[in-house]
């Protein structure tokens, strides 16, 4: 039976991961996220749009690489197989604009593209920055050299005094 279900399928499968819904959700924020452009523009009016524009480029591409290494710590820990893809993506971004101190870590319009529980994102959240702490003791040096680096911009710096 399983046989025939791979043929017609061709042997096409694909397994959900964190980085492909932490890559949608960096998309729609790159897109749509108009809470934090009203937080920006309402601290620079007298700033061109060139200045904003690079300045949302910029935290969009912070939170990326904040995430990316939020979510490759996930990878380590067993623990962390309970929560679905989505959570473990929703959470990292969470995380990582919590820390980059935008006005808002979960906006309404994620919100709504994402209809995950808040409950279960922060309960997700606080595993992970219980294991941001454990990873900041530990010895992971090729995941900290590699988030250390310009090219991912230093965001290790940002988690490595986090509590």
């Amino acid at each position: 039976m399983e046989i025939c279900i791979l043929k017609n399928l061709k042997y096409e499968l694909l397994t959900a991961s964190p980085y492909q819904f932490l890559t949608i959700i960096i998309q729609f924020l790159n897109e749509n996220d108009k809470e934090d452009k009203e937080v920006k523009k309402d601290e620079d009016k007298n700033e061109d749009k060139d200045t904003y524009n690079n300045y949302n480029k910029d935290l969009i591409q912070r939170t990326t690489n904040l995430a990316m290494y939020i979510l490759e710590l996930t990878l380590i820990e067993y623990k962390m197989l309970k929560y679905p893809c989505s959570v473990k993506a929703c959470s990292a971004v969470y995380i990582s604009r919590k820390l980059l101190k935008c006005k808002y870590a979960w906006s309404a319009d994620l919100k709504s593209v994402f209809p995950v529980r808040d409950g279960v994102i922060r309960s997700c959240a606080k595993e992970i920055t219980d294991l941001i702490n454990i990873a900041n003791k530990k010895d992971y040096k090729n995941c900290k050299r590699k988030y250390s680096s310009e090219q991912y911009l230093n965001v290790r710096s940002i988690v490595q005094n986090f509590e």
